[in-house]
């Protein structure tokens, strides 16, 4: 078995969420000239989410990446959990966040009170209360067909991530992007 350190788990997530991204660009972003204006909105808004979770793993690293504990305060209410092959960065109050990374699946998840949102390259599943929908990120045509679920889905989890969690931690640990 091969023991990866911390920072290099840390790294890794920062990879798969930059990997995502990076395929987002590539399939769909790139070619903004031919697609319809609700396909970019939404190809856009899941690169900026990648992006964001991206900044977040790679200064969690670069804080702390070198902490040896398993359990790491970050503030009050905030604390960053990282065991062999898992991070889980956890928010508990006012109301809980959990953003962690699985090693074993390549998958980020960010979970509220009320839904999660899944993010891996080849996949994204979003959930909220009772609305699940899951699809691929680079499919034009399967955006298309699911864009409302997705558009009001990723807006849920979108204020989550970019309103919620990145000013925390733009607070806390320095969080720049």
């Amino acid at each position: 078995m091969i023991v990866v350190s911390r920072k290099d788990l840390l790294i890794e997530a920062k990879n798969v969420a930059d990997l995502l991204a990076k395929r987002v660009d590539d399939r769909v972003l790139s070619k903004a000239a031919q697609l319809k204006p609700s396909i970019i909105s939404i190809a856009q808004r899941i690169y900026d989410l990648t992006t964001y979770l991206s900044a977040i793993f790679n200064s969690l690293a670069e804080k702390l990446g070198g902490e040896e504990r398993p359990v790491t305060s970050i503030g009050p209410h905030l604390y960053l959990v990282l065991t062999d092959d898992k991070v889980v960065l956890i928010r508990s109050r006012p109301y809980s966040i959990v953003v962690s990374y699985d090693k074993g699946r390549d998958e980020i998840t960010v979970k509220t009170r009320n839904g999660y949102a899944v993010f891996s390259p080849g996949r994204v599943v979003l959930q909220k209360l009772n609305m699940k929908i899951e699809f691929d990120p680079t499919d034009v045509i399967e955006i298309s067909n699911k864009y409302p679920e997705i558009k009001y889905l990723l807006r849920f989890i979108g204020k989550t991530i970019e309103f919620t969690l990145v000013p925390l931690l733009e607070k806390r640990i320095g969080l720049s992007i």
